[in-house]
């Protein structure tokens, strides 16, 4: 599509650990202890942004872990 995408902050952070072998909610936890962050606070923020990466056709979310 010719477009390009920033992702910064947390969320690159987030984007950063995936690697299909951990659910999505794993992720965010371990995200939320290793920068001690309050727990679910995220937790609408990373919904819309899980959702933009796949309407944009960025990633593809299974629903386990493939690894």
């Amino acid at each position: 599509t010719n477009r390009g995408y920033t992702v910064e902050g947390l969320a690159a952070l987030l984007c950063k650990t995936f690697n299909g072998k951990k659910t999505l909610s794993d992720l965010i936890l371990d995200l939320e202890r290793e920068y001690e962050l309050e727990p679910n606070i995220f937790s609408k923020d990373i919904a819309v942004f899980v959702n933009e990466l796949e309407n944009n056709g960025l990633v593809k979310f299974n629903s386990t872990p493939q690894g």
